[in-house]
């Protein structure tokens, strides 16, 4: 059950770090909620209106979702899922793979490689 809540709480927390050290995307999230639709019918005061926020607005936040896909590209949680191990001894590319060999996706440096 650890990875249900560690994951997501970890990649709030770096969410929430660079929001801190960048001050201005704050400021584009705060303008894209003041275009939210709000509730109408609601009499009440603003905060009450943004109760019912939904999926369908939230995906709407353009800003929002190009956010957090840049959160989950710059500060990998989950690295280690993404491993093979050689059941056999193999050559890639001329490279000879020992058996027992454990190998990872080199993620990093895909994500931050501009040609890609």
């Amino acid at each position: 059950m650890t990875a249900g809540y560690e994951t997501t709480s970890t990649t709030l927390a770096y969410a929430t770090y660079v929001l801190a050290k960048h001050p201005e995307m704050l400021q584009k999230f705060s303008d894209e909620i003041d275009q939210l639709p709000l509730d109408n019918n609601n009499d009440s005061n603003e905060e009450a209106n943004y109760k019912y926020l939904d999926y369908e607005i939230a995906a709407q936040m353009s800003y929002m979702v190009m956010f957090v896909f840049e959160i989950l590209r710059m500060h990998l949680i989950v690295n280690a899922a993404i491993e093979r191990y050689a059941f056999e001894a193999t050559i890639v590319q001329g490279i000879l793979i020992e058996k027992g060999t454990l190998g990872h996706a080199d993620i990093y440096s895909n994500h931050f490689d501009r040609e890609l």
